[in-house]
């Protein structure tokens, strides 16, 4: 019997952005393990990796997404509802059809001696609770997607630690990078809804001023030796978007070319950020 499309809906993510949050953290990461540093370059002309559990890592990655949303339309933390017994029904067969291969590719992780991961998925499931207990108030709407983001975006950290069997100081910065990304990326989408009725030159000018303050950031971490001073440049097609977006006359929202825009602007910072480390001197 087929499947009808408003099940599909329920169940398969849709938003290009919450894709881009964990892929490109994910490959970004695994580039700079691989590639190394000029300075490690120049000892050998090998990559550094086994691709292997980074492959495996990938796998766990789509799997562990694929259930998020069912899980939140199930336990009612998500707008879509789940409002008939086959809807909840095709939710839970969703979950199992991608819970348990995920539960057999983490323990061919840990048979690789990636058991570290599990760290990882300790902060996925504390991150899963903190925006359970904020529930659907609209107060903490911005905050419950500043926690999704930060555990999507542990991507990063997991693709990092697949590669080199460590979490060290480069990790953990491009996780914080592609986390501060994503908040930037957030607030921007979020005021662009916002804004599509009425124009809101304060909150406006606070997404900006949040732009604008990551150049500095990054500028401090690399005065500390923590990133690279190119670092700089990734963040740099951001701000240019929202200042591009501040001086145009005004349009008519397109949800969905904002979304594509936003998740090739993605594709971007993952390239320059790689970039960065891999022929700066982080």
């Amino acid at each position: 019997m087929a499947v009808p499309n408003s099940i599909w809906k329920l169940l398969i993510p849709r938003e290009h952005g919450s894709w881009g949050l964990w892929i490109v953290p994910m490959v970004s990461a695994t580039v700079v393990a691989a590639a190394g540093t000029p300075a490690e370059r120049a000892l050998t002309d090998a990559w550094f990796i086994d691709l292997e559990p980074v492959f495996w890592f990938a796998l766990l990655c789509g799997l562990a997404f694929m259930i998020y949303q069912p899980l939140e339309e199930l336990i009612g933390l998500s707008l879509f509802k789940l409002r008939t017994r086959e809807e909840k029904r095709a939710a839970l067969l969703w979950i199992a059809c991608f819970g348990l291969p995920a539960l057999a590719v983490y323990i061919h992780l840990c048979r690789l001696r990636r058991v570290g991961l599990l760290w990882l998925a300790l902060l996925a499931v504390v991150c899963f609770i903190a925006r359970a207990e904020m529930g659907m108030d609209r107060r903490f709407r911005v905050l419950r997607e500043l926690i999704g983001a930060l555990a999507l975006t542990s991507t990063a950290v997991g693709a990092y630690y697949c590669a080199e069997r460590t979490v060290n100081q480069r990790a953990v910065a491009l996780w914080i990078a592609n986390w501060l990304f994503a908040v930037g990326q957030i607030e921007y989408v979020q005021l662009r809804i916002h804004t599509a009725a009425k124009p809101d030159p304060q909150r406006a000018r606070k997404v900006l001023a949040f732009h604008l303050l990551l150049p500095p950031v990054v500028l401090a971490a690399w005065w500390l030796h923590l990133s690279p001073l190119w670092m700089i440049a990734a963040f740099v097609p951001a701000i240019v978007r929202i200042l591009l977006w501040q001086i145009s006359p005004p349009k008519k929202l397109n949800v969905r070319k904002l979304g594509v825009t936003e998740l090739l602007l993605g594709i971007t910072f993952g390239l320059l950020l790689a970039g960065a480390y891999c022929f700066g001197s982080g």
